[in-house]
This record gives structure tokens, C-alpha cells and sequence, in this order.
């Protein structure tokens, strides 16, 4: 927990597993107290410098201490990254909604002090929606947003199947989540991925929780590829929430012998498997 909650740390672990299909995401640290005699004219010249090195036009800004996606928010232009510093500064609550481009919903922020800000570049991933009960999906980069359980059982880490992010009506975009909206999961996303490429993508999430020395559970954010079963993470959130509504229910009942929910709140209380 104590790496998995740094992103940066996070980060520099999965080094080298590029290779096996496994990446992350373009990002620079930036210490909160070199803002301090920041003028407009810098923060214009940093934010030319983060799109030039992540070669992108709209950027992620991410508290770097903060396990959760409290104080994510995607950043359109210089004006917007100098707003979003000074919001941390004030150590604000909440973002109130509209503040950002495309952000319709109010953004919830780090109860702590914000140390290090952690500047990403934005991937940009299909879009899909749910009308009428049926799945309208357009393939246009092949990325899409997945959240992937990991349970130890008898000692072994075991991917579940991930679940797909898509948008109902109204409902953000995929592309729009990392404004703190909410969607429909679909598990697992059979439908625009082929059974190798879930193989795939469940062997790299594997990988991850072994780099990251994960035991118990965990949930892995991470952007997949629809045809080849490649990875961008994103983050482990090394303690998820166990509401009715996680996706981690879903994921147990969608396994080949289906894992009720009642069953696996006893395996990880008991640590014993199933």
C-alpha cells in the first residue's frame, strides 16, 4: 500500500516491462513548492514543455501521494493547469463542477496537503455507449478503460476478468471519467475483445500485482488494447472498496466456476481460497 499509493514509485517499479506489453503512462513530478513565485508566463512555459514531452494536446494532472483518484482532473490549456495549481494551493475540498473544460460533475480532492503534483499524458480511448440495451462501440485507437480485480487464492494471484467502462446517454465518456464521473461496467468486455487478447491482458495484470508485491486483493486501473491484449496502467488501489456496488462482485460471479459475493468476503477475511 505504502508504494501503491505513490503513482510515481508505482510507476518507476513497472519499468521494464515493456516488453511483455505492459507500459505506463508518459508523466513528470512537479513539487508543489516550486509554484510558489510561479507567473502566468511560467506556467505557459511548463505547460509547453509537458505537451512537447508527452507529444499531446491535453494533459492529467494527479496529486502524487493519494491512492485514489481524489484531484484527477484533465487539463486543456496553460490558464487551466495555473487554475488547477491554485485550487491545491488552497487546499480546497472539492472542485466545483463546470471549473474545468468537460468536467460536469464536482471532482473530489486529497484530504492531506498535496506534495508533488504528477503530470501524465492523457491517453485518448474509444468511446462507447449503452442505447436501448445494446452496445454502440466505434473502434478508433483500440484503447480502452478497464478495471481488473486481483485475489490471492492459495497463495497465488489470480486476474479476474475486466470490466469495460462505457457511458449511458448522459453518463461521462470513457475518455471523460477522469473527471470523477460514473459509468456502466461490463464484464468481461467480450463483445470488441477477442478471448486471446482478455488472456492477454489478465496475464499482464498478473505480472503487475507480482511486480507490486500485492497480496490479499487489489483492483488495477489500466488502459487495454482491444487487439492485442497491451496494458497502459494507470494505478493499484491496493485496499478497494467493498460496497455492494464494486466491481469486484461482478468479476467473481462473471468467473468460469462463479465466486458468489458472500464467498469472497470470507476468502479474503479467512485468506484460505476458495
Amino acid at each position: 500500500s505504502a508504494l501503491c499509493m505513490d503513482k510515481w514509485h508505482t510507476a518507476e517499479t513497472l519499468r521494464g516491462l515493456e516488453k511483455q506489453g505492459i507500459c505506463m503512462a508518459k508523466s513528470r513530478t512537479v513539487p508543489m513548492s516550486s509554484f510558489k513565485k510561479y507567473t502566468p508566463h511560467d506556467y505557459a512555459c511548463l505547460w509547453g514543455k509537458l505537451c512537447a514531452e508527452f507529444k499531446t494536446r491535453t494533459i492529467i494532472g494527479k496529486p502524487r501521494a493519494e491512492g485514489c483518484s481524489s484531484g484527477v482532473v484533465r487539463i486543456f490549456s496553460a490558464s487551466e493547469l495555473e487554475k488547477y495549481v491554485h485550487m491545491i494551493q488552497k487546499n480546497i475540498s472539492f472542485i466545483p463542477a463546470e471549473t474545468f473544460k468537460n468536467q460536469h460533475t464536482i471532482i473530489e480532492m486529497p484530504p492531506k496537503k498535496v506534495d508533488d503534483i504528477l503530470f501524465e499524458k492523457f491517453i485518448p480511448s474509444d468511446r462507447a455507449q449503452v442505447k436501448a440495451n445494446t452496445l454502440k462501440y466505434k473502434e478508433h485507437t483500440g484503447w480502452i478503460e478497464v478495471t481488473v480485480g486481483v485475489l490471492e487464492i492459495k497463495g497465488r494471484l489470480h486476474a479476474m476478468n475486466p470490466s469495460f467502462t462505457v457511458a449511458e446517454g448522459g453518463v461521462l465518456s470513457v475518455e471523460e471519467k477522469f473527471q470523477g464521473g460514473t459509468g456502466i461496467n461490463i464484464t468481461p468486455p467480450l463483445e470488441i475483445v477477442s478471448p486471446r487478447a482478455l488472456s492477454r491482458t489478465k496475464q499482464h495484470i498478473t505480472a503487475v500485482a507480482h511486480a507490486l508485491g500485492i497480496r490479499g486483493y487489489c483492483r488495477i486501473d489500466a488502459f487495454m488494447h482491444i487487439n492485442t491484449g497491451d496494458i497502459i496502467v494507470l494505478e493499484a488501489n491496493t485496499l478497494p472498496a467493498l460496497t455492494p456496488s464494486t466491481v469486484l462482485f461482478h468479476q467473481g460471479l462473471a468467473e468460469e466456476k462463479p465466486i458468489t459475493p458472500q464467498a469472497l468476503i470470507e476468502s479474503l477475511i479467512e485468506n484460505k481460497g476458495y
